[in-house]
C-alpha cells in the first residue's frame, strides 16, 4: 500500500506584510463626538444596533436560522457605526485641510459640524455642482486671461466634491454608494488634481482593494507633493501597495526612497522621525521577506529593532508596541529560514512585551497578543512540538473569539483563521472529529466574509475547503471531499488567472489535492491530467525559485508515481520516484527534521514499486531505510509518525513474507499491527481497515509457520487473529472493494488452518 502524500495550503497567513497608511487627524476646534451625537444618519444606525440586539435577545437560541440572519444584520450594522465615525474624522480632516470660501462650502461645513450630514450632502446638489463645474471648464477655454481666477474656481469645486465624496463613503443606505463615492471622486479630479484629492481617493481605492488605479493615482499626488514629509508618506503608501500586488523591485525602491528621506529628516530631529525611520524599514523588511530575499529582510528587520531598543530606553510606553510588531516579524522571518531557536527565541519576547502591554490597553494589543500566539503555533507544528503549539493556537482562539464577540465585523477573520490552524493541527494529530467541527466554523466565517469582500477572502476560503477536503479525504470521506476539492480548485484558478505570481503555488496544490482524491476513488486518467498539470507548475515555479518551491516539486513527482505505478506504467513511475528522492535527500542534508518524513515516504513508494517489479533485494533496502528514518521519527513525536512507522513495517513484513523469511516478518508485522490496533481504539474508522490489512499478513506467516514448524502457537494465533479481523471487518460496509477483498483473504486462511486441522 502505497503512501499518498497530500499538500495541505497554508495554515494562514501570518500577516508578515500588514502595515498601516499614515494615520488621518482633525484639527481645530471640531468636536467628533458632538458632531455624531447630533448627527440623525448616526442615531439611526445605533437604533439599529439596540433594535436588532432587543431582537436578538428575544429569539430562542434554538431558532439558528433566524438567530443567525440577526447576528448578520448586526454585524453589518455595527460596522457602519464604526466606518461612519471614520467617515466623520476624514471629513473633519478634509475641512481642516481644505480653503472654505464657497457659501456653499460654509454651509456644508455648519451642517457637518452640527451632525447634519443629508442637509451638507443636500446643499452640494449634484446638479448645481455639475452645472459650475461644466461652466467653469468652458470659460477656462474661452477666456485664457481668467485662467487663474477659473483656477482658483475650479479649486473650490474640486473640494466640494471632494467633500461630497468622502460624505458618500459613508452614506451605506444608498444604493451602489461605493461607486457613487468613485464618480464624485473622479469629478473632484476633473475639476483640478490637487495632492488630497488624489491622496484621499488612492486611500479609498486601496481600502478597496484596487490597488493598480490606488499606485496610478498616489504617482501623480507625489508630482504634486512639495514636503519631505508628503513625499516620504507617499512613498510608503506606494512601497505598501506595491508589495501587495508582489511588485517587489517597485515596492523596495519605494521603500527606501522612504526610508532616505526618514533618515534625513531624523538628523535634524531624532525624537519625531526615528520611529518612521524604524517602520518603514519593518516595512522594508516583510517586502523582502515575502520575496525570498531573506538574510537582507533580516538585516534589515535587525536595524529598526536596534533603533527601536534605543527608543524604548527613553519612551517605552511609545515604542514598546513597534519594537513588539518588528520582533514578531523577525520570528516570522526566521521560521522561513528554518532557525527555530531564533524564531521560537523572537516570539516569546514578544509575547513577554504584549502580556503586560495587553493587561494595560486589551482592546489595542490584545488582537496583536494572539497574532504571536497564532505565529508560535505555527512555529511549534512546524517543529512537531504538537502538544505546545495546541496550548498556543487555543489561546490565541479564545481571545479571537471573546474580540469577535464584541466587533465580528474587525475580528472574525482573525477568527477564521485561528481555526483554521487548530483545525489543521488537530488533523496532523489524528483528532478528526473535532478537526472537522473546527474547520467547518472556519469555513462558514470565511464564505461569508468573501460574500462581502471577495477581493480579500477568497483565498481565505479557498485554503480552509482544501483542508477540509483533505480531513475528509484522510477519513475515506471520498464522496464528500470530491466537491470541497473541485470548489476549491476553481477559486484558485481565477485567483491565479488575476494574480499568478501569488496564486500558482496554490493551484498547483489544489490540483496535486484534487489529483490524490481522485487516484483513491479510481479515476485514474482524470487523476493523471491533474497530477501532470500540477507537475508542470511546479517545475516552472522550481526552476525561478529552487528553495521555495523543490520540496513541492518533489512531493508532485511523489504522487504522480504513486498513480503511476498503480497503472503498471513501472519505468515512469520509478523515474518519478527517484527524481522526487534525489530532492529529498538533498533537502533532507539541510533541514533533517522537516525532509526526512518525505524522505521515508519516497522510499517507502519506491520499495513498494520495486516488489511489483521483482527487484526484490534493492525494495527490501528501500523499506529498511525508510523504516530507520520512521523509528527515528517516531521516538521524537510518537503522535505525528506512529501511523507511518506501522505502514513501513507492514511493507518490510510482507516483503519478508513474500522471501520466506517468516521468523522475521512475524517480528516486524506484529510490531506493526500492536502500533494499528492502538492507533484504531481512538480511531475505529480510519485505522480499523489498516488492522485488517496487518492482520491478514501476520495470519498469513502464521499459517506458513504453522506448515514450516508445527508449532501449535501458529495455529492458535492464527485462528484468534481471524476471528479479531472478522469482527472489525464487520464494522465496515460489506460492499467496500477492500473489505471484499479482505473477507477473500480470510476465507482462503480459514480453509488452509481447517485443512491443516484435518491433516
Amino acid at each position: 500500500m502505497s503512501d499518498q502524500s497530500s499538500t495541505a495550503s497554508n495554515v494562514g497567513s501570518h500577516n508578515l506584510n500588514t502595515v498601516v497608511l499614515q494615520g488621518v487627524t482633525a484639527q481645530g476646534n471640531i468636536n467628533i463626538t458632538q458632531i455624531t451625537g447630533r448627527s440623525a444618519e448616526y442615531k439611526e444606525i445605533t437604533d439599529r444596533i439596540a433594535e436588532l440586539e432587543e431582537m436578538l435577545s428575544v429569539i430562542p437560541e434554538t431558532n439558528v436560522e433566524k438567530r443567525q440572519s440577526y447576528l448578520e444584520k448586526l454585524e453589518a450594522a455595527r460596522k457602519q457605526e464604526r466606518d461612519f465615525r471614520d467617515g466623520v474624522l476624514r471629513l473633519a480632516a478634509t475641512f481642516d485641510k481644505i480653503t472654505i470660501n464657497t457659501e456653499r462650502l460654509k454651509a456644508a461645513k455648519e451642517h457637518f459640524e452640527n451632525g447634519r450630514l443629508r442637509e451638507a450632502s443636500a446643499i452640494l446638489d449634484t446638479e448645481a455642482l455639475g452645472s459650475d463645474q461644466d461652466k467653469l471648464l468652458d470659460a477656462k477655454l474661452r477666456k485664457e486671461q481668467e485662467l487663474k481666477a477659473l483656477d482658483e474656481q475650479l479649486l473650490n469645486n474640486a473640494d466640494e466634491w471632494l467633500v461630497k465624496a468622502q460624505i458618500t463613503t459613508m452614506q451605506y443606505d444608498l444604493p451602489d454608494w461605493a461607486s457613487l463615492a468613485v464618480s464624485y471622486f473622479d469629478k473632484s479630479l476633473r475639476a483640478k488634481e490637487t495632492l488630497r484629492n488624489l491622496s484621499e481617493y488612492a486611500y479609498f481605492l486601496s481600502d478597496q482593494n484596487d490597488f493598480q488605479p490606488a499606485i496610478a493615482l498616489y504617482k501623480k499626488a507625489l508630482e504634486l507633493a512639495e514636503t519631505d514629509e508628503d513625499i516620504a508618506s507617499i512613498q510608503n503608501s506606494l512601497g505598501n501597495l506595491f508589495a501587495n500586488i508582489n511588485s517587489f523591485v517597485e515596492a523596495e525602491m519605494a521603500y527606501r526612497e522612504a526610508i532616505k528621506i526618514h533618515q534625513a529628516l531624523a538628523e535634524q530631529d531624532p525624537d519625531t522621525w526615528l520611529p518612521n525611520v524604524a517602520g518603514t524599514l519593518s516595512n522594508l523588511g516583510a517586502m523582502l521577506s515575502d520575496n525570498h530575499a531573506r538574510a537582507e529582510a533580516e538585516a534589515v528587520f535587525r536595524e529598526a529593532l536596534g533603533i527601536q531598543r534605543e527608543l524604548a530606553k527613553k519612551n517605552a510606553d511609545e515604542v514598546l508596541p513597534d519594537l513588539a510588531r518588528t520582533l514578531n516579524n523577525l520570528g516570522i522571518l526566521l521560521v522561513e529560514h528554518q532557525d527555530f531557536d531564533g524564531a521560537e527565541a523572537a516570539f516569546r519576547e514578544t509575547l513577554d512585551i504584549r502580556r503586560p502591554l495587553a493587561a494595560q490597553n486589551p482592546d489595542a494589543i490584545l488582537p496583536e497578543l494572539a497574532s504571536t500566539l497564532n505565529n508560535l503555533g505555527n512555529l511549534l507544528s512546524e517543529n512537531q512540538n504538537f502538544a505546545d503549539a495546541e496550548t498556543a493556537y487555543r489561546e490565541s482562539l479564545d481571545i479571537r473569539r471573546e474580540l469577535a464577540t464584541k466587533n465580528p465585523d474587525a475580528y472574525s477573520p482573525d477568527l477564521s483563521e485561528a481555526l483554521n490552524n487548530l483545525g489543521t493541527l488537530l488533523l496532523d494529530n489524528q483528532d478528526f472529529d473535532e478537526a472537522e467541527t473546527i474547520c467547518r466554523e472556519a469555513l462558514d466565517i470565511r464564505r461569508k466574509l468573501a460574500a462581502k469582500n471577495p477581493n480579500a477572502f477568497l483565498s481565505d476560503m479557498a485554503t480552509t475547503l482544501n483542508n477540509l477536503g483533505l480531513l475528509l479525504r484522510v477519513k475515506h470521506a471520498f464522496v464528500e471531499a470530491e466537491p470541497i476539492y473541485r470548489e476549491a480548485l476553481e477559486l484558485w484558478r481565477k485567483l491565479a488567472a488575476k494574480n499568478p505570481d501569488a496564486f500558482l503555488p496554490n493551484l498547483a496544490s489544489a490540483l496535486n489535492n484534487l489529483g490524490n482524491l481522485l487516484s483513491d476513488n479510481l479515476a485514474q486518467a482524470e487523476a493523471e491530467v491533474a497530477h501532470r498539470e500540477a507537475l508542470d507548475l511546479r517545475r516552472k515555479l522550481a526552476e525561478k525559485n529552487p528553495d521555495a518551491f523543490l520540496p513541492d516539486l518533489a512531493m508532485s513527482l511523489n504522487n504522480l508515481g504513486n498513480l503511476l505505478s498503480e497503472n503498471e506504467a513501472y519505468p515512469e513511475a520509478e523515474a518519478s520516484y527517484q527524481e522526487a528522492l534525489k530532492i529529498w535527500r538533498t533537502l533532507a542534508v539541510k533541514n533533517p527534521d522537516v525532509f526526512q518524513p518525505k524522505m521515508a515516504t519516497a522510499l517507502n513508494n519506491l520499495g513498494n514499486l520495486l516488489i511489483n517489479k521483482e527487484a526484490y533485494p534493492e525494495a527490501e533496502a528501500a523499506f529498511r531505510e525508510a523504516l530507520d528514518i520512521r523509528r527515528s521519527l517516531t521516538k521524537r513525536s510518537p503522535d505525528a509518525f506512529l501511523p507511518d512507522l506501522a505502514m513501513s513495517l507492514n511493507s518490510l513484513g510482507t516483503l519478508l513474507q513474500g522471501n520466506e523469511s517468516f521468523a522475521e516478518a512475524e517480528t516486524i508485522l506484529q510490531e506493526g499491527l500492536d502500533i494499528r490496533r492502538k492507533l484504531a481504539e481512538e480511531n475505529p474508522d480510519v485505522f480499523g481497515l489498516d488492522v485488517c490489512e496487518t492482520g491478514i499478513n501476520l495470519a498469513i506467516v502464521h499459517q506458513a509457520l504453522l506448515q514450516s514448524t508445527h508449532d501449535e502457537r501458529h495455529h492458535t494465533a492464527g485462528l484468534a487473529l481471524m476471528a479479531d479481523l472478522e469482527q472489525r471487518l464487520a464494522l465496515f460496509p460489506p460492499e467496500d472493494e477492500t473489505v471484499v477483498e479482505f473477507y477473500g483473504h480470510l476465507d482462503g486462511l480459514n480453509a488452509d488452518f481447517e485443512q491443516y486441522k484435518k491433516g
